[in-house]
């Protein structure tokens, strides 16, 4: 596992991002495959047993833009966070965050352009409000860490703490870029 801090939150991750492992995530995102949604799904249960936390904690998952789950058909952030909840044996709230407002696709983006596309689109979603234990907010791949760093953000202004934020990919840059 690689370590770092986003928001002065422990960020986890087991692979670095790479063309591989991007493909693996486009398998998982974009085509629902499940054996790819698989090998995410290990990597991010071996960072949340790596934190040797209470397992008095939810699992939240970083939103999918509704136009993404939309055009899919589904949402691959949900079906990513049931898969670590089963692995993992924790509970989780679906769709806690939700936007409210667009946002452009990351893809592309520089890092403060990703920042500011983010920027006060998460809220908790009416599904979270009855939280009443920490969160560990997981997301398959960060790169910038803008989308965490926004997660935070709404989760701070709801008063729920978080304990980890954990991805399946990492490149190291979301440390960099505060």
């Amino acid at each position: 596992m690689v370590s770092s801090h986003i928001n002065g939150v422990n960020h986890s991750y087991l692979a670095d991002y790479r063309p591989s492992v991007r493909e693996v995530i486009l398998r998982a995102k974009e085509e629902n495959d499940r054996a790819a949604r698989r090998i995410l799904t290990h990597a991010i249960s071996v960072g949340l047993k790596s934190l040797k936390i209470s397992p008095q904690y939810v699992v939240i998952a970083i939103p999918s833009s509704g136009a993404a789950n939309r055009i899919r058909g589904y949402s691959h952030c949900d079906l990513l966070a049931t898969s670590v909840g089963k692995a993992v044996g924790v509970p989780v709230v679906q769709q806690a965050l939700t936007e409210v407002r667009r946002v452009r696709d990351q893809a592309g983006l520089s890092a403060g352009e990703r920042m500011t596309n983010v920027a006060d689109s998460f809220a908790l979603s009416r599904a979270a409000r009855n939280i009443a234990s920490p969160v560990v907010v997981i997301d398959d791949v960060v790169t910038t860490g803008s989308s965490m760093r926004e997660a935070l953000r709404a989760l701070a202004a709801a008063d729920i703490p978080v304990l980890a934020l954990i991805s399946a990919v990492g490149s190291g840059v979301a440390a960099r870029s505060r």
